[in-house]
């Protein structure tokens, strides 16, 4: 018989201080079951776990500041390049022109993300109003997204919410990126803005969220959806499901930064075969 036994324990040093030890496991001799009590003292690992991962942070935030400000160089060459384009260009011309050029300051928004969260930096936060913004956004979506991907937005009207223009969009964008992807065979996307209200008794669904007025924005797909185990550790840094190379699984940590940053959080609802939904839950304007 062979038992494993999972997990630490604690136990004492021979000078008779408190240890963490990794257990060995059960064994057999003889045809006797018996249990080797020795282990390993692991105290020193776990004291220095908290620093290890602090490094880990620091060292992605470089690598994070780095990468964007290669970005941007490359982007401000784009950007040049296409504003002389639109001006010496037709009309036809001009309207691709200007195409690169909103792509390309997006893009640049999101680079600036990069360069927020790697310098720990707080977003310039204004009045949006949602419904415009997702307004704003139908036309970009459309081309984004593809031909296989119906896009649906339904703009209520809300409240305005105190957040970083740049950084909201760039979350929306984020989010409609990660549906597409989880709909390889097209689908339906579905971004919603509406008011909501959060009582004591909701904060089981978002533990985060303290109770108030919010305004809701979600992006709903009906894609492959995900495992609850899988749904549990979406907003984890460096975690994706997707091939090497097709994502870095900053997307949503970042967005659950974002929206914590504005007072409020993000919540994945999903289940397999069945589409996911990823809503930011933003103070409205006047909520305490």
């Amino acid at each position: 018989m062979h038992l494993a036994l999972g997990g630490c324990s604690m136990g004492l040093t021979a000078e008779g201080t408190a240890a963490t030890m990794a257990p060995a496991s059960d064994r057999e001799v003889d045809g006797t079951a018996c249990a080797l009590l020795s282990g390993t003292d692991v105290t020193r690992m776990k004291d220095l776990e908290p620093l290890r991962r602090a490094q880990v942070r620091d060292d992605a935030g470089q690598v994070s500041a780095e990468l964007a400000h290669d970005l941007n160089n490359a982007l401000t060459v784009i950007i040049g390049n296409a504003e002389r384009i639109a001006q010496r260009g037709g009309q036809d011309v001009r309207a691709d022109a200007d195409a690169i050029l909103r792509s390309a300051q997006r893009a640049a928004n999101l680079t600036g993300q990069m360069l927020a969260v790697a310098r720990r930096e707080s977003p310039g936060p204004e009045w949006v109003d949602t419904a415009a913004l997702l307004g704003s956004l139908a036309t970009v979506l459309k081309r984004m997204l593809g031909g296989q991907v119906t896009v649906w937005l339904e703009p209520a009207a809300t409240a305005p919410v105190l957040a970083d223009r740049a950084l909201l969009e760039s979350a929306l964008l984020s989010l409609a990126v990660n549906a597409r992807d989880a709909m390889p065979c097209g689908g339906l996307l579905t971004v919603k803005a509406e008011d909501a209200h959060v009582s004591s008794d909701a904060r089981s669904a978002a533990a985060d969220l303290r109770p108030g007025q919010y305004v809701r924005l979600s992006v709903a797909d009906t894609g492959v959806g995900m495992t609850p185990q899988i749904a549990a550790r979406a907003f984890e840094p460096f975690f994706t499901t997707k091939c090497p190379g097709k994502g870095t699984g900053l997307g949503l940590s970042t967005v659950r930064r974002f929206a914590r940053s504005c007072g409020g959080d993000a919540v994945v609802e999903s289940n397999p075969g069945r589409g996911t939904t990823v809503s930011l839950y933003l103070l409205r304007g006047g909520a305490a």
